[in-house]
């Protein structure tokens, strides 16, 4: 386990919808790096006994010692106001 990586669920919401509505203000994976180009849920997370539902709303976000509390606060403010506007597009469809 790595303490500056943290996989996070968040219930209802697709980690790939959300990575898309993100691109383009941070950067997280929905995954370790060495299955990035896999399409598959993880065995980690599998192997813990995790739902593919529940991995399928699950991303990964790793820090770095360099960054400040602002940008990790930053990031969890940009990640959460996606989130509620996907629960909403989701919620009106």
């Amino acid at each position: 386990a790595s303490p500056h990586i943290l996989s996070l669920r968040i219930k209802g919401i697709n980690g790939r919808a959300l990575l898309g509505e993100v691109k383009n203000e941070i950067a997280f994976s929905l995954g370790s790096a060495c299955a990035t180009l896999k399409s598959e849920p993880s065995h980690v997370l599998l192997a813990l006994g995790v739902e593919k539902q529940k991995i399928s709303q699950t991303i990964r976000i790793s820090f770095s010692a360099e960054q400040s509390v602002e940008q990790a606060q930053r990031a969890a403010n940009i990640i959460a106001t996606a989130a509620m506007a996907l629960q909403k597009y989701s919620e009106a469809v």
